[in-house]
């Protein structure tokens, strides 16, 4: 009878050599949490692993671009609103204004306060940018106040309120008089499938006619013009104030959709990628319970397969001859 202790030797060293390697995968999983390191390790859950990964990528992007919108629309609301109060302001204090004894110079000075909110909120510009300037995002939107006071004044016919009105509306006809940005649309798409545009730029018909209003009120001097030719001017600026006002509520309604979409995609967006990093979860990550016991077990088979080869290398073919 021959027993072939090299051949034991040599299988035996050859187990031990796998359950060595095994147990070194098994113990990174454990200090990892991961499967295996490489997708390739992942064997044919990679490709499905590889396309979650880049999914979320993608969502992730979408949620960037979200944010970074909103933070904008949400900045514009903030103008919005403020052109809304100043404009219901100076609305208010014209209708005042019809009643005997007021002090016009008062409603003038409002109006001042007017076109200066009305610049100021307008020539908003967040993070470098400006927010009311169309594509042209390094541009102030706005033409100073003061060249605009200056171009309505000079609009301004005595004795012919008619022409007096055609000329203020040719001056906001000409958008470069008061307005120095462009009228594209800005978009972003935060879907594969969505896109927003939010967008409003400083010749919107609502702050054209808010300026008309504003400016003419606040140039238009009391003391200097006719009580019967004023009277006329102030009507017709209250109703383009009245316009501006509603054109403006429209303009926080559609921003105020805006903002809805961009939170409900968000949400969507949301939902998908915490289902998504579950089944990469699932593909990915070890399962330390599991890992645990298969490091118990295959140190037990090691410490069995070293007390082997112990065994074998006491063993030596006097003692086999003489047993």
């Amino acid at each position: 009878m021959t027993v072939s202790t090299l051949g034991q030797h040599v299988s035996l060293a050859a187990y031990v050599g796998r359950a060595q390697s095994k147990l070194g995968d098994y113990q990174l999983q454990m200090a990892s949490g991961k499967i295996a390191e490489v997708y390739s390790g992942l064997g044919s859950s990679a490709p499905t692993a590889i396309n979650l990964h880049n999914r979320v990528q993608q969502m992730d992007g979408y949620r960037q671009i979200i944010q970074t919108v909103d933070s904008r629309a949400a900045a514009m609301d903030v103008s919005l609103h403020r052109i809304h109060a100043s404009v219901t302001a100076v609305k208010t204090e014209t209708i005042k204004s019809e009643f005997e004894g007021y002090d016009l110079t008062l409603l003038q000075a409002r109006a001042n306060d007017g076109v200066r909110e009305l610049e100021t909120a307008l020539n908003l510009n967040l993070n470098g940018r400006y927010l009311f300037s169309g594509h042209m995002i390094d541009t102030v939107p706005m033409v100073d106040s003061a060249t605009v006071k200056g171009l309505v004044s000079a609009a301004i016919v005595p004795g012919d309120t008619a022409t007096t009105i055609t000329n203020i509306d040719a001056v906001f006809a000409t958008t470069t008089n008061f307005y120095q940005g462009d009228n594209g649309e800005v978009t972003a798409r935060i879907d594969t499938a969505t896109e927003v545009d939010y967008g409003i730029t400083g010749d919107d018909a609502a702050f054209v006619n808010a300026a008309k209003g504003l400016y003419l009120l606040a140039v238009l001097d009391p003391a200097t013009t006719d009580p019967d030719e004023y009277d006329v001017l102030r009507d017709w600026a209250l109703g383009k104030l009245d316009e501006g006002q509603f054109g403006v509520n429209h303009l926080q309604a559609a921003n105020g959709i805006v903002r809805q979409t961009l939170e409900t995609v968000d949400q969507q967006h949301a939902q998908v990628t915490v289902a998504m990093k579950t089944n990469i979860a699932d593909l990915e990550d070890a399962d330390i319970y599991e890992t645990i016991n298969r490091i118990a077990m295959i140190k037990s088979q090691l410490e069995a397969s070293y007390m082997m080869t112990a065994q074998l290398r006491e063993m030596s073919l006097v003692n086999y001859l003489m047993g």
